[in-house]
């Protein structure tokens, strides 16, 4: 799993059948300390977030598990899926 912040959304006219209940996000990889961390990259939303949020993500097969979950469908050809929504990002030297 790894840590992003949203920063927009796709849109696609034409896609896989299996995704077409799903929405594609623009996600900016974070660091442990919270700054963008490397190229911002594409991945299907399976909880429903939005611009700003910070969100954890999974790549490679298991990105398509959550779909399969979801909507009891065949794996789908994802290669990322954001799978949760953070309420707060604890930073080093965070006491709360």
């Amino acid at each position: 799993m790894e840590i992003a912040r949203v920063v927009g959304s796709v849109w696609a006219t034409a896609k896989q059948a299996a995704l077409e209940r799903g929405r594609m996000l623009m996600l900016q990889p974070l660091n442990a300390a919270g700054a963008p961390h490397g190229a911002v990259i594409a991945a299907t939303d399976t909880v429903g977030a939005g611009p700003g949020q910070i969100v954890l993500y999974v790549t490679a097969s298991e990105a398509a598990i959550p779909w399969k979950r979801l909507y009891a469908t065949d794996l789908v050809a994802t290669d990322a899926s954001v799978i949760a929504i953070l309420d707060r990002l604890p930073l080093p030297g965070d006491v709360r």
